[in-house]
């Protein structure tokens, strides 16, 4: 297979699909070096995915110093697709650069508003910078379009031990959005005792009106939207 992608190349070195392939052959022999020098070869021929596979491969391997160079490489270069800056966000959290990381993730759900991942990953920032409500939010529409984001913030609940309201208030919106309307009603109310408890008594109005929504069936989102102002 490498002989024939190379051969197309050689007679085509324009052809980028041979030179995406092959990037795609060395990266699932583990190398990586050479994976990443042949998907930046397509990209440098216009194949904006190849930008993003040499970004996230190197993430993966746990290079993050050189995926983060790999995306701003593609961002120069001129690739706009949600998935770079998606990818970059993410970085930028890990390198605890929440302002610029929050400027990438709305980027991306600016180029592609159903980036279930995008969502999540600016609710990871919203909730570190203080902005409850719009880590809310963000959690619960990556949760409308991914139901497996309700799954990673149980995990974040659990790595809580449970004594956090709210990321228990989070959890119920995200289970709303999968219609678990009767778990998250019993995931706000030890929000509410927990928030009583630790006299967060400004948490406790906005929660006893969500309460009140996911007893009547009603999801997160569709609450969320009777309480923008009116103009």
């Amino acid at each position: 297979a490498q002989k024939h992608f190379e051969d197309a190349i050689a007679a085509d070195p324009s052809f980028v699909l041979a030179q995406r392939n092959l990037g795609q052959l060395f990266s699932s022999q583990g190398k990586v070096d050479d994976a990443v020098r042949q998907y930046r070869e397509a990209g440098e021929w216009g194949d904006g995915p190849s930008w993003l596979a040499a970004a996230q491969l190197l993430a993966n391997a746990g290079r993050l110093e050189e995926a983060m160079e790999a995306c701003d490489y593609a961002i120069d270069r001129g690739e706009r697709g949600t998935g770079v800056w998606t990818l970059r966000g993410y970085l930028l959290i890990g390198a605890k650069k929440l302002d610029e990381a929050e400027k990438s993730l709305t980027n991306a759900i600016s180029l592609d508003p159903t980036n279930a991942r995008a969502r999540q990953h600016l609710g990871v920032v919203s909730l570190q910078l203080g902005k409850l409500d719009t880590a809310r939010l963000q959690f619960a529409w990556a949760a409308s379009l991914d139901p497996r984001v309700a799954d990673d913030v149980e995990k974040l609940v659990e790595a809580s031990n449970g004594e956090d309201p709210i990321l228990l208030d989070i959890s119920a919106a995200c289970l709303s959005e999968v219609e678990k309307f009767g778990v998250a009603c019993r995931r706000i109310e030890a929000a509410l005792i927990l928030a009583a408890r630790q006299g967060r008594v400004d948490l406790v109005p906005g929660m006893q009106a969500r309460l009140r929504a996911y007893v009547s069936d009603r999801r997160y989102l569709e609450f969320a939207l009777t309480q923008l102002p009116s103009k």
